[in-house]
This record gives C-alpha cells, sequence and structure tokens, in this order.
C-alpha cells in the first residue's frame, strides 16, 4: 500500500483498515486525507513505526458527512532520535460520531494537534490520548474542540506515564460560540511520573459565550500509589508485577475506549 493513502467510504466498511507504514528519513512530509459520506461507517488504525533520524510534519484533513461514524486511531512506535509533528483538521456533518485515539511511545518528540470543527446539529466528539515518554524524550498533546452550533458535544482524554527526565504536556481547549446552546463537554488529563525529575503539565481552557451548556475538565498528576501497591504485594505479587498491573489497568480503560475489539489485534504492547 501507498504511503499516506488517502481514504474515502461511501458506506458501511464492515472490515477494520489498517495502514501500516515505515517511516525513514525521506519522509519529511505528509498530507492525507479521510473522508466519510452520508450514513457511512468505518474503522480505520493508521500504524506508524519509524527508524533513526525521522523528522516528519504531517497534516491529516479528515471530513464525515451527516450521520457518519468514523473511529480513527494512530499509533505510534518511534526510535529514540525521531521526531514527529502531526496536525489533524476535523470537520463534523450533522449527527456524525468521531472516536479519535492516538497511542505514542518512543521518539525524541511527538506534537500532536487536532482541531474539530462542531457546526452542525448532534455532532459528537471523543478524543483519547495514551503515551509512555522516557528518557529525555517529550510528548505535547494539543486538542481545540470548536462548537459553534446547538446541541454538539465533545470529551478529550489524556493519559500519560513519563519517566526520568521526559515531559509530557496536555493541552486541551474547548471554545462554545455564542449560538451553541446544549453543548456538552468534558476535559480529563492524567499524568503518573515514575521519577523525581519527570515532569507532567496539564493546561485545560474553557471559552464559553453563552448559557444552558455543560462543561467541565479535571486533571491530576502524580505517583503510583502505594496503598494499592501494598495491596498487591500482600497478595503475593513482586514489586515489579504489582507496578506492571497499576500502570496497566491506568492505561487500558482509555485503550479499551478507543479500540474496537477487531482491531486490539494490531495495537503494541504499551
Amino acid at each position: 500500500m501507498a504511503k499516506f493513502t488517502d481514504i474515502y467510504i461511501d458506506t458501511v466498511a464492515d472490515t477494520p483498515q489498517r495502514i501500516a507504514i515505515d517511516l525513514t528519513e525521506q519522509d519529511q512530509t505528509a498530507h492525507w486525507h479521510i473522508h466519510l459520506a452520508n450514513n457511512a461507517q468505518a474503522v480505520v488504525l493508521y500504524d506508524q513505526t519509524a527508524g533513526s533520524n525521522v523528522a516528519l510534519d504531517e497534516h491529516v484533513q479528515v471530513s464525515l458527512g451527516e450521520n457518519a461514524t468514523l473511529c480513527l486511531l494512530i499509533q505510534h512506535a518511534l526510535q529514540p532520535c525521531s521526531t514527529i509533528t502531526q496536525t489533524m483538521a476535523v470537520t463534523m456533518g450533522a449527527d456524525s460520531h468521531l472516536t479519535s485515539g492516538i497511542i505514542t511511545q518512543g521518539g525524541k518528540h511527538v506534537d500532536y494537534s487536532a482541531t474539530a470543527t462542531f457546526d452542525a446539529t448532534g455532532a459528537h466528539a471523543d478524543f483519547f490520548g495514551v503515551s509512555k515518554v522516557t528518557d529525555k524524550n517529550s510528548v505535547n498533546f494539543n486538542i481545540h474542540a470548536n462548537h459553534s452550533t446547538p446541541n454538539s458535544s465533545s470529551n478529550q482524554t489524556f493519559r500519560s506515564i513519563v519517566y526520568d527526565t521526559a515531559i509530557s504536556n496536555h493541552n486541551s481547549r474547548v471554545t462554545v460560540g455564542r449560538a451553541a446552546k446544549g453543548t456538552l463537554t468534558h476535559q480529563l488529563s492524567q499524568h503518573i511520573l515514575l521519577s523525581k525529575r519527570a515532569s507532567g503539565n496539564a493546561k485545560p481552557e474553557l471559552d464559553i459565550l453563552t448559557d444552558d451548556v455543560k462543561c467541565n475538565h479535571g486533571a491530576t498528576i502524580g505517583q503510583l500509589s502505594d496503598e494499592a501497591r501494598f495491596y498487591l504485594q500482600a497478595r503475593g505479587l513482586s514489586k515489579t508485577e504489582a507496578e506492571a498491573l497499576l500502570l496497566n489497568a491506568f492505561l487500558q480503560d482509555s485503550l479499551d475506549q478507543m479500540a474496537p475489539e477487531p482491531i486490539r489485534q494490531w495495537l503494541k504492547p504499551i
């Protein structure tokens, strides 16, 4: 399959699509588009692996017709010297539904930005991000949900495990225009820091210009629970096993929500 393939779907696609791309130093810029026609449905996994010294600037355009449903996952497995900047722009038709997830580990720096425009009634989007950041590496998740019409909704849930001197930033923004009564939004950012020098930052923003809306946000930054770790060790697990179980549980809820059963076979361990 060619790299950076445009996708057009005008039916209910029963079989999930996996687009596997091996990035090299020659892959410096990319532009691709996913379009779903009215009433179309699809599940797409965009699976990227990168060798050393890859520096990719990538732009993705997603457009959903009326009553269209898309689950789009982007999975990164990157070598330590690679950097990726991804920008995604989403337009949504009336009563359309988007589940958008990004799973990233490795890489010197990953910068992921998504902007979704809700200008049709009944549109809904769930944005998920899961990352494991090590060494001196960094990850930025930047999401902007722009609600400009009545009765649309969005959720943002981002979780990171941060080791060593790595940095994880979650920047989430919701804009609710004057005409967007009935908007429902939720933002959640969670970091687990596994080193005293690791850094996790959350910056939720709400810009609300009307009433009759429900918008909330939450953020947690901390370490593994000593009580939970002790509980598991008291039942026979080693310290390493207990920590691995707790970290897996921390990420698994998001992975379960963003990844339907048919594509979980393609997800790499994180």
